[in-house]
């Protein structure tokens, strides 16, 4: 996960783009209809079963989508024991920034993959770049 948002009643609080949300779902989360809506579609609100491994990667400055909505359903996934782990960027806003960041970000996706999703007979990636 690069950034998601996993549960739209706190995004609508804690993002700067809150108007939008309103836009989507036709309404605030005080709103009934609006608020079934949003509960439907997070991804926190509805994690019970999941056993997917998830990789979260996210700014810790980023208030697009506030870092509370990656750490919520981490939280979840962990306590369920499915395989997932949170890489928070210090100081950075949405979008990771930097040269190293990146490749440190980068370096991390990697090994997941070859961790989670590696096919048969698929070569593994080089650990030179850990940093």
């Amino acid at each position: 996960s690069g950034a998601g948002a996993s549960n739209w009643t706190s995004n609508y609080a804690l993002s700067d783009v809150a108007r939008t949300k309103e836009l989507e779902f036709l309404g605030p989360p005080w709103d009934p209809e609006a608020r079934e809506v949003m509960i439907k579609q997070s991804a926190y609100l509805n994690s019970a079963g999941v056993q997917a491994a998830t990789l979260f990667v996210h700014g810790e400055e980023d208030y697009r989508v506030p870092l509370e909505g990656s750490i919520q359903l981490y939280t979840s996934l962990k306590k369920q024991r499915v395989p997932t782990k949170l890489i928070i960027y210090e100081g950075m806003p949405h979008g990771i920034r930097g040269h190293w960041n990146n490749v440190h970000r980068m370096a991390n996706e990697l090994r997941w993959w070859e961790t989670y999703l590696k096919p048969a007979g698929a070569v593994p990636v080089s650990d030179e770049s850990n940093h």
